[in-house]
């Protein structure tokens, strides 16, 4: 883990910085998720930026975990690939449309966020939850999606979705699904639980879902028929702190303590000196992430499409 921050060391060391008469006050851990998230999507700071391998699974396109934002580079083969966003098989310069049960070209293309499980329905069936916690029996989970026909699914009294009231160690749906379009989850649960589809009686796992993930949503990618791991770095996606015991990055104590200035001068209405508060963070942000890199230098790349099964050049750091 590339910090040695815990929210426990956050609140002893910036809690006066919320509320000074109270180390233990509420209003301390929502502050602090609100300055960590502004800083990971301000940049890529020390720990933002982890390399990610994923394995082989059979299918054309992937799913990046939880903890995952975006894909910055990527390595297939021992070779860089290209990462394009939707447009490119739309570009007038571009490919056109990408077959994506071909053997994989190294082409990867963007296909946005917000899938709500990692793995999509092949064959309709029926939706079973299994909790891993005798403690998360009889909590609810909505879910949305598609019935067999295509159409959205509603409750009876004709609201999105229908709830399911989780049984240890697993509860199965009367309802059959041919999509997930959705997933709400009790925020009380406490431990991992599971989201399948049953085919011929054997469930087939769609997602793996963890505690305080209550809005699940994974970016995706389009790639092939994998022949062997991908491997990537990634930018981090915010994960709301929620224990004491959880680490917290980026992980400069003081950079946290400006941001949570900035906060309070925001709330206060003193918009200008919030802002520059803030932005005093983001400098010594920058400066650990200088220190980190080193004498690091980043290198410039210049690959034949051709290579890849198309023409052109791709330039990238």
């Amino acid at each position: 883990m590339d910090t040695r921050l815990t929210v426990a060391d956050c609140r002893n060391a910036l809690y006066t910085e919320v509320d000074a008469t109270d180390i233990n006050s509420p209003l301390f851990l929502p502050a602090l998720n609100e300055v960590v998230e502004r800083y990971i999507n301000s940049g890529k700071w020390k720990g933002a930026t982890p390399r990610v391998t994923l394995p082989v699974d059979g299918r054309n396109y992937i799913s990046l975990p939880r903890w995952y934002q975006s894909v910055l580079v990527m390595r297939y083969q021992r070779v860089p690939r290209p990462i394009f966003t939707p447009f490119y098989e739309f570009s007038e310069s571009g490919p056109g449309e990408i077959p994506d049960a071909n053997n994989w070209t190294g082409v990867m293309i963007d296909l946005g966020d917000g899938f709500p499980t990692q793995i999509d329905i092949v064959d309709t069936g029926p939706l079973r939850i299994t909790t891993t916690s005798a403690s998360d029996a009889g909590k609810t989970i909505r879910l949305f999606g598609e019935d067999a026909d295509g159409n959205d699914i509603y409750s009876a009294d004709g609201s999105l979705g229908i709830n399911v009231t989780t049984a240890y160690p697993t509860v199965t749906t009367s309802q059959v699904f041919s999509k997930v379009t959705g997933v709400q989850a009790a925020s009380t649960i406490v431990s991992h639980w599971t989201l399948s589809v049953i085919n011929d009686g054997t469930p087939i796992l769609l997602s793996t879902y963890w505690p305080g993930e209550t809005r699940p949503q994974y970016r995706r990618y389009q790639t092939g028929i994998l022949h062997e791991a991908i491997h990537l770095i990634c930018h981090r996606r915010f994960v709301p702190l929620r224990n004491e015991t959880d680490w917290v990055i980026p992980g400069n104590q003081t950079a946290l303590r400006y941001g949570l200035k900035a906060l309070a001068y925001e709330k206060a209405g003193q918009i200008d000196i919030a802002q520059a508060a803030f932005t005093t963070g983001l400098n010594y942000l920058n400066q650990e992430a200088k220190a980190s890199r080193g004498g690091a230098r980043i290198s410039l790349n210049i690959i034949p499409l051709g290579l890849m099964g198309d023409k052109g050049t791709y330039i990238g750091a």
